[in-house]
């Protein structure tokens, strides 16, 4: 079934295409490309992009009273060209079912330029055990939507309150020309902040109201206003786009968000407060780390359900769960250890072990070669190392690097290629920016800066932004050299530059110890 249409949506056209039947893939380590779907559409103007979103439907059988495991690779052409290649997969125990049957969600973003294009989807069993072929491709739909291109998805938002009125405003700065291209009227004591994974929107956790501000990147206008829990502090954009996670701190609660309708649509009790929130990239499950008592949940996106467990943070006012860019590894970093638990499908969350590794409070993941993905950890004072450990079929490490005392926040650019860590000011450091090149034989320089809070990195891995109380800083990744400072107008909170799966650190607010 083909739908072609110049405006169903908020986008200059719309394209769907649905396969008519089923769809058998072969098995194989790997099996060959089998095609599914393809999507004609052209683009009008060099200044639009297309969005393309996929769901597929896959059944297969697994052999009866047996642990199975099954990849499946996936890609997107375009005029026959790879422009997206990914993987998901699926594990089951022994007491699992023999037939199986899950979604398989993705979206990409895409600039083709302007002319006639076709995409085209393939899919194959990359690899497999205890399966028993072929698979089947029930169903596979692709929808294709053409926009105009939104300069301001790659703006910087910031939080702040005014200095001049008291009230809560987002600062939008330009990137490349480090001025301010507006502000937008909040709720009191903007905070948190996050954008959507296509930057289409931005989230503004609102923490004097307890509401949350949706903001069209594209009008900077608000769209939404949403009341959340007591004393929201995180939030995370599921990567598929279509929930949002808030943590409430006060009511020690997780609301989510319709991203399609920006109403409220669950409030997901704990049994601690939480204050930092990770998604994987399968958008299977968030984890919130929780304190009173210190904690995690996981929390499945669809069932709403939570897995809970015990472990001590050593800071509440960091991130320090990160999930592997696979989506598959959970590492969290407590006081005195590192517990690591797997995401094997939708709703397959389960510990695997513990590491003995302590006095990290916050990660983040790369990709890297022979391993699946490198984690590196910042320390607490008076700590000046930074951790770094492999992690695939076993663990390789904890190694450790040269850094500085005083490590506050940690990012890493998109392309895997910097680690920027924020260095706090005492009376024998000072204030900066540490940029570590990983896979250059982790070569790092050290960018003075008079304060330093919080660091964001821009989509394109050019630049970072690091607050400075009223000031927002930019750094250039490439020379290592800072520009002018930017005045916000007010008391900084939070930075949005390009989309995270990790909430980002938060200013110090009193919390809940356990009750009696």
């Amino acid at each position: 079934m083909t739908i072609d249409s110049t405006n169903p949506c908020s986008c200059n056209s719309f394209h769907y295409q649905s396969s008519l039947s089923p769809v058998s893939l072969p098995l194989g380590s790997p099996g060959n490309w089998t095609y599914l779907v393809t999507v004609p559409f052209n683009i009008l103007a060099e200044n639009q992009v297309a969005k393309i979103e996929v769901n597929m439907e896959v059944i297969w059988d697994s052999i009866d009273k047996a642990n199975s495991k099954l990849a499946i690779e996936y890609r997107l052409l375009r005029n026959g060209r790879q422009i997206l290649l990914d993987n998901t997969i699926f594990a089951y125990d022994v007491d699992a079912t023999t037939v199986h049957e899950e979604t398989l969600s993705f979206f990409h973003v895409d600039t083709p330029g302007k002319g006639s294009f076709t995409y085209t989807l393939q899919a194959r069993i990359s690899s497999y055990s205890n399966v028993e072929g072929p698979l089947s491709i029930s169903k596979s739909d692709m929808t294709v939507n053409v926009f105009n291109s939104v300069d301001s998805s790659s703006y910087l938002f910031v939080t702040y309150t005014s200095s001049a009125d008291g009230k809560g405003y987002v600062a939008v700065v330009d990137p490349q020309t480090h001025k301010i291209a507006g502000t937008i009227l909040v709720g009191n004591d903007p905070r948190a902040i996050a954008k959507s994974p296509d930057g289409a929107a931005v989230y503004v956790i609102n923490y004097g109201d307890e509401t949350l501000s949706v903001i069209n990147a594209a009008t900077l206008q608000i769209t939404a206003t949403i009341i959340l829990g007591a004393e929201p502090v995180a939030l995370v954009v599921t990567p598929d786009n279509k929930q949002t996670f808030v943590a409430n701190l006060g009511s020690r609660s997780v609301t989510v968000i319709d991203n399609s309708t920006h109403t409220a649509v669950n409030t997901i009790a704990l049994p601690a407060a939480p204050f930092s929130l990770t998604v994987d990239t399968n958008s299977w499950f968030v984890i919130a780390a929780c304190k009173g008592p210190d904690s995690y949940a996981a929390i499945d996106t669809v069932k709403y359900t939570v897995q809970n467990g015990n472990l001590t943070w050593g800071s509440e006012n960091h991130n320090p769960i990160a999930i592997t860019n696979n989506g598959i590894w959970v590492s969290m970093f407590g006081s005195t250890n590192i517990k690591v638990c797997g995401i094997d499908g939708q709703s397959k969350f389960r510990s695997l072990t513990t590491w003995n590794i302590g006095g990290n409070i916050a990660a983040v993941a790369t990709d890297a070669g022979q391993w699946h993905d490198v984690f590196y950890a910042i320390q607490a004072p008076p700590s000046t190392k930074v951790m770094f450990a492999g992690i695939s079929t076993g663990f390789a490490g904890p190694n450790y690097l040269d850094g500085y005392k005083g490590q506050n926040d940690i990012d890493v650019s998109s392309d895997s290629q910097k680690i920027c860590i924020v260095i706090e000011a005492s009376d024998d450091q000072f204030a900066g920016l540490q940029i570590i090149e990983p896979y250059n034989s982790a070569l790092s320089n050290f960018v003075r800066i008079p304060v330093a809070h919080q660091v964001v990195v821009t989509p394109d891995s050019l630049q970072a932004f690091v607050t400075e109380e009223q000031y927002v800083t930019p750094i250039d990744l490439v020379t290592y050299t800072k520009g002018e400072a930017i005045s916000i107008g007010g008391k900084v909170y939070g930075m949005a530059a390009s989309y995270r799966t990790q909430s980002k650190l938060r200013p110090q607010v009193q919390i809940i110890e356990a009750e009696d």
